[in-house]
């Protein structure tokens, strides 16, 4: 589980208001039960421009969704996890909000009936932002500085 303090930094880095008062969803929630692959795929979503929270598990990343709701624009989890799978969690998610896109990672093909499809692991850094592109589009980026005169 996350600690208050997790929390918290992970509340401050996905505040992004927009001028009309409304909160942009931007940021990715990405659940896999290894450390590792976690961590990489998060390097490869912010070297992508996208903001990304990350969970260990189904209830962590439940808890995460109901705290901070208006601000998931993408549910990438893994299948198989122990506490909630990641079936289950995308259930538990779509329960709560229909609008979120779903897309699954498994080291097998799996058909499902809701999501967007499954990206078969082992898969690169292009492979999974193009995916993800596809779904919430490319994250803006800043603007490039201009060249002093």
């Amino acid at each position: 589980m996350a600690t208050q303090a997790q929390e918290q930094q992970a509340a401050a880095s996905i505040r992004h208001i927009q001028p009309d008062g409304h909160i942009q969803r931007d940021t990715i929630l990405v659940v896999d039960d290894d450390q590792e692959i976690r961590f990489l795929l998060k390097v490869f979503l912010e070297k992508a421009g996208y903001i990304v929270a990350t969970a260990a598990d189904g209830e962590e990343a439940f808890s995460f969704f109901r705290q901070h709701q208006s601000r998931i624009a993408m549910l990438l989890t893994d299948v198989r996890m122990p506490n909630m799978n990641g079936i289950d969690l995308a259930d538990r998610v779509l329960e709560l909000d229909s609008q979120v896109p779903v897309l699954f990672m498994s080291g097998e093909t799996w058909n499902f009936g809701h999501g967007l499809g499954c990206i078969v692991k082992p898969f690169n850094s292009v492979e999974l932002v193009t995916r993800v592109n596809q779904v919430v589009g490319a994250p803006d980026k800043p603007p490039e500085k201009q060249p002093e005169p």
